[in-house]
């Protein structure tokens, strides 16, 4: 028979880990090391789902080739509804708005759910360049796969939990009845 105990354990942890997959300066990496003109570009968002409202969009640029970072870099980030209504925007990236100063952070404002295009513009030193990405903002409150199967790990591991001290009751119980003093 196998330890329920090691079972339920196992799913709390991959309930915990599971939302962190593919995580890296507080957020999900959208796009890794693309080459975009003479940069390479690294492009964080927050952890799916993202939801409507601000999402913070991060920036690492370098030196195309090498881990130099380029700093004095004007950095933009373009929010286009993809396949729905809704207004295009640009918001300003800068280092003030990142939590880590290497990178330049942009507050977007996504108000409506649905399909969006990101394009990140950088005007540097070694010329211009841009790259585009989708993402998928879904409603404040929405039930997405994710948190489905996070709940089901978390429903299962407090059953197992719970099932595991009912059976260790039931064996410490007493099998004789106890005899009242006279």
């Amino acid at each position: 028979m196998f330890d329920l105990g090691r079972l339920a354990a196992a799913c709390l942890l991959l309930a915990a880990v599971w939302p962190s997959t593919a995580l890296a300066d507080g957020g999900q990496e959208q796009v890794a090391s693309v080459r975009a003109g003479e940069y390479t570009l690294r492009i964080f968002t927050p952890p799916d789902p993202i939801t409507t409202g601000t999402a913070d969009v991060s920036v690492l640029v370098q030196r195309a080739g090498s881990s130099e970072l380029v700093s004095t870099a004007r950095v933009t980030v373009t929010a286009e509804p993809s396949g729905h209504e809704g207004e295009t925007r640009t918001f300003s990236a800068t280092h003030d708005n990142a939590t880590d100063k290497r990178y330049y952070a942009a507050n977007v404002r996504l108000p409506s759910d649905g399909d969006w295009r990101l394009t990140v513009r950088v005007e540097g030193p070694l010329g211009p360049a841009e790259t585009s990405f989708q993402i998928h903002v879904a409603r404040v409150g929405a039930v997405t796969p994710a948190l489905l199967v996070w709940a089901a790990l978390v429903l299962v591991a407090l059953a197992l939990v719970g099932q595991r001290v009912r059976s260790q009751r039931s064996s410490t119980s007493p099998t004789e009845p106890r005899s009242e003093p006279t």
